[in-house]
């Protein structure tokens, strides 16, 4: 079946073919076998039942809060909205620069390198996405299926791990929250009025996450790495923000961004992953209940 032939990252598949490699086992031409060949695969990776246990406790979660959330839909639902990786460029960066040009250029610098490594991460953890693993995975039968609600923006089409919605608007809104903590201390002298940011900060990225998980989008443990690795991108790159740049090193920047993906891409074909699986539009678009509402924006090229 097509999540059998998903059944390992291709980061795993790349650690176990470089392995095979170097005791020269085998060399392989697809990036997982089909049939029974896929089913002993599936039996003999332990990382993939516990990924499945992960999995199942995560709809779990997905149920419950749609059964305890069900009546703050639309506030939920809001919250997907401002997560949204565009609204970083779209909202944060404008307001950011007309208030303090410096802010806002670090705000863009950080969404954009975020933006790349997400996707990065993506490609190579892959990660389901709740709405049709559930029906992909073989676990449930139409007696077992979860009662879980499918909302218009449920349907994302890209890999899930890790959240883009965390994990970019995570680092953008920490130099955010880091620029106007500082304000408010230089204004007021106050420890206390200081830590307002910083108490928004983990509350907004708290409601995107429960909001993701809400709405079918992500998994929990997804949601987790999205929000802890999107911090840490905002402490690490908050540090080393380039000033004074000129229009060459954006387009140097640009053109080592694309080719940086192009040999991760070259990479993946080394080590037999069809990069094109990576790509599950049709995955999403048949477990999708509104079709026409399709999240095609949200493939593997753009961070969700």
């Amino acid at each position: 079946s097509q999540y059998e032939r998903r059944s390992l990252s291709p980061l795993v598949y790349c650690l176990t073919r470089l392995g095979k490699r170097m005791q020269g086992l085998e060399a392989l031409s697809h990036p997982v076998a089909h049939g029974e060949e896929g089913q002993r695969c599936r039996d003999t990776h332990p990382g993939q039942r516990a990924m499945e246990l992960i999995y199942t406790h995560g709809i779990q979660v997905a149920e419950r809060l749609q059964q305890t959330l069900g009546g703050f839909e639309k506030s939920l639902l809001f919250m997907s909205w401002i997560g949204d990786p565009r609204a970083s460029f779209f909202i944060y960066f404008p307001v950011t620069y007309f208030l303090n040009r410096k802010i806002g250029i670090s705000v863009l610098w950080i969404t954009v390198l975020t933006e790349w490594l997400n996707l990065v991460f993506k490609s190579l953890l892959f990660g389901e996405r709740p709405f049709w693993w559930i029906h992909e995975s073989g676990i449930y039968d139409e007696h077992q299926m979860p009662k879980l609600k499918q909302f218009f923006c449920s349907c994302e089409t890209g890999p899930g791990s890790p959240s883009g919605h965390a994990m970019i608007t995570g680092a953008a809104w920490w130099l955010i929250m880091t620029s106007l903590s500082t304000c408010i201390f230089n204004r007021t002298r106050s420890s206390l009025a200081k830590n307002i940011p910083v108490v928004l900060y983990i509350v907004l990225l708290l409601g995107i996450g429960i909001s993701r998980i809400f709405i079918l989008a992500h998994f929990p443990h997804q949601v987790v790495a999205g929000i802890i690795t999107g911090a840490v991108l905002g402490f690490l790159l908050g540090q080393c923000i380039p000033e004074n740049i000129k229009f060459i090193q954006y387009v140097v920047t640009s053109i080592l961004l694309l080719l940086s993906g192009t040999c991760l891409s070259w990479g993946l074909h080394y080590f037999g992953v069809n990069v094109s699986w990576i790509y599950t539009y049709p995955w999403a678009a048949g477990r999708c209940h509104r079709p026409a509402r399709e999240g095609r924006h949200s493939r593997s090229h753009e961070s969700r």
